[in-house]
């Protein structure tokens, strides 16, 4: 798939094209398919398959953030990318559009006609700011960086959110020698929150909203961090065994016809001796029933990643749950559907975090 983006931005339209998902757990038949060899593989970190596009946008957008900087987390240790943005007025938006499910249209305009940098940055100190009633933590999906959530992070804004956006463990400008597909990644946000509760970043009650890969961890996350308030997953998988084949065949076609389900799983299973995690059994469906906190779980009707039958079953076995299955969606289309999904995220939040909680519950977050 191929991905463009256009950014107005004092009234210069620029462009650009790459592939989507280009390197993510790419397995290269030209080496030896060894279990320890799928393994690396499996647990390589993914980086950024929109670095191009991530960088632009960091380029053009992260003069409105409130700060950004690295957190350290561990063991194993990696430092994670964080930015903040405060509530307010922000004169940007973002329109998204799949072109016949192979090209995705990202436009981005940012309203200040000021050209002269000094003036520009001028307009934006100018920029209308709410005191936050709540904060939510935003985590990107497999390969991909906080840059891809910026679309959520400005609506969140605007309806007086602070918002927090995390490159996760390996991915975007975030360190890490390996990933777990979540039991380490949780970890590594409980550390995150602590840190931020301590130095009162998060002000009143907290909600993370993921997408595929970083919804699974923000639900793992909630399971061990009762500051978390709210989770809104977007396509979460259920467990890591199931997603990993289904994810090579929609995506390496080619590829995944000379690798059998079985040699995955001893990949995933070796994957043990190289981290100290079972990440074959690991996935959200085992702790989910300790969150209890109110889920919005969001999945296309055509998912073929993350089925929305197993969606559904995470949402059966929560103990507060909506289940929204969003009709001609698919695992790409989905997150970027903002005009069909964000009407539903917002009047979730109105009630289960806005109405909801006066107050921050000030539980510590176990490990």
């Amino acid at each position: 798939m191929l991905c463009e983006i256009n950014i107005v931005f004092q009234k210069i339209r620029i462009g650009i094209s790459i592939f989507f998902f280009s390197c993510v757990i790419s397995i290269c038949l030209a080496g030896c398919l060894t279990t320890g060899y799928i393994a690396h593989k499996i647990i390589e970190p993914p980086g950024d398959s929109f670095e191009g596009v991530s960088t632009k946008l960091r380029l053009a957008l992260s003069p409105f953030y409130a700060s950004q900087g690295r957190i350290i987390v561990g063991p194993p240790m990696a430092a994670l990318s964080v930015a903040v943005l405060n509530p307010g007025n922000y004169p940007i938006t973002f329109a998204t559009l799949l072109k016949n499910n192979k090209r995705l249209v990202i436009n981005v305009h940012i309203n200040l006609l000021s050209t002269p940098e000094s003036m520009y940055l001028k307009s934006i100190k100018s920029i209308q700011h709410f005191k936050p009633k709540s904060t939510i933590i935003l985590l990107p999906g497999y390969g991909l960086s906080k840059e891809s959530m910026l679309n959520y992070a400005f609506l969140l804004a605007s309806q007086s959110f602070k918002v927090i956006m995390i490159d996760l463990r390996g991915q975007g400008q975030s360190t890490g020698t390996f990933v777990t597909y979540g039991p380490l990644e949780s970890n590594d946000l409980v550390q995150v929150i602590s840190k931020l509760k301590a130095e009162g970043t998060i002000i009143g009650p907290l909600a993370i909203l993921g997408i595929s890969y970083g919804a699974s961890i923000a639900l793992e996350t909630a399971a061990k961090c009762p500051i978390v308030k709210a989770v809104i997953a977007i396509e979460p998988f259920s467990l890591v065994r199931t997603v990993i084949p289904r994810f090579l065949k929609a995506y390496y076609p080619q590829e995944s016809r000379h690798i059998t389900t079985n040699q995955i799983d001893m990949g995933i299973k070796y994957s043990e001796h190289l981290t100290g995690y079972n990440i074959i059994n690991s996935g959200p469906i085992d702790v989910i029933a300790n969150v209890k906190s109110p889920i919005l779980y969001l999945v296309g009707q055509n998912d073929t990643i993350t089925l929305p039958s197993e969606v559904k079953s995470l949402a059966e076995k929560s103990y507060n749950a909506k289940y929204c299955e969003i009709d001609n969606q698919n695992h790409i289309s989905l997150p970027f559907a903002t005009q069909i999904i964000w009407p539903i995220i917002s009047s979730w939040l109105k009630v289960n975090v806005d109405n909801v909680y006066a107050k921050d519950n000030q539980n510590d977050c176990k490990k």
